[in-house]
């Protein structure tokens, strides 16, 4: 079966006698089990390029970045942010061996309950859907709606995009440059959606196929304020996964001269705060303590071409 030969419901139909109710919250039993069933059904090639095609991603996909991952059901968003992690990746996390797999003897490899080359060809239709829909996926949603701190907003403060938290401080690190347009207020999102989506988002950003998302979002002097302000969130968690992203701005050799420049004009209060960044884990944790010290001596050694 070709994709042509494959027909999901209409976006543009409705059904009549649910015109006029409203939406009800789903169940979490049958939420649960349509999440499987969806990721079940997304391991055929077919029918997730199908899923994913610009016909119906608005109508599939985006739900779950508008809607689906903010449910206030811890079990229903958390499979929700599942669901999302096959979609923008591809397969599943699970590898096991096959017995008798590929040509039908010796053992193959099975990513997901798949076999390693469809792995590999949905890999290849992820990458070229987050290239496709950067704007709508990445800035439009997973920034402003999934990495959102609660109760923050990011306003223009003398042509300079500046945190301000409920207290009215300030929320450093800050920048003189001049800024191009920034959301006005960031969506709100809870504890485990903001952790799982910057966990989801390393494993893009380090995904090889996705070099060139990868080089567009670290390219984005925005995306360094928002993941700089994650880096200083009060949960321990939450700042360690963001340290994984900042680490990649700051290891890119072609930094635009904007992203060079907010590292530059924050260098002391950077340098100074990944010092004593989960200072408990470098006795047990050799590559953490290493990354790190390779990232501030990076940063101690930035400067600004004249």
């Amino acid at each position: 079966l070709g994709p042509d030969s494959m027909v999901l419901p209409s976006p543009s139909t409705s059904s009549t006698s649910t015109e006029s109710s409203q939406p009800q919250p789903p169940k979490p039993d049958v939420a649960l089990h349509c999440g499987s069933m969806l990721r079940s059904t997304l391991r055929h090639p077919t029918l997730y390029q199908l899923f994913i095609s610009p016909s119906y991603a608005p109508k599939y996909v985006y739900p779950f970045l508008d809607e689906y991952v903010h449910l206030p059901n811890f079990d229903v968003a958390s499979d929700a942010i599942e669901t999302l992690r096959v979609i923008l990746t591809g397969c599943s996390s699970s590898s096991t061996p096959i017995a008798g797999g590929g040509d039908g003897g010796g053992t193959g490899t099975e990513v997901g309950g798949i076999s390693e080359q469809d792995a590999e060809l949905m890999t290849r239709m992820a990458s070229e859907f987050l290239e496709r829909e950067y704007e709508s996926v990445l800035m439009e949603r997973f920034n402003r709606k999934l990495l959102s701190k609660p109760k923050e907003k990011v306003i223009p403060v003398n042509n300079t995009a500046a945190a301000v938290s409920n207290d009215g401080n300030d929320v450093p690190p800050s920048s003189s440059t001049t800024t191009p347009p920034a959301p006005t207020v960031l969506t709100k999102s809870n504890y485990i959606t903001r952790r799982m989506s910057i966990q989801l988002l390393t494993t893009i950003l380090l995904t090889r196929i996705n070099y060139n998302v990868m080089i567009k979002y670290i390219s984005s002097r925005s995306n360094l304020v928002l993941i700089m302000l994650l880096l200083r969130d009060t949960s321990p968690h939450i700042s360690l996964d963001a340290f994984h992203v900042f680490k990649i701005f700051v290891a890119n050799p072609s930094k635009p001269p904007e992203v060079v420049k907010i590292l530059v004009d924050n260098k002391v209060k950077l340098c100074k705060y990944l010092s004593g960044l989960h200072k408990e884990r470098e006795a047990s944790d050799e590559q953490f303590r290493d990354e790190k010290a390779l990232v501030i001596s990076t940063i101690e050694g930035l400067e600004m071409d004249a």
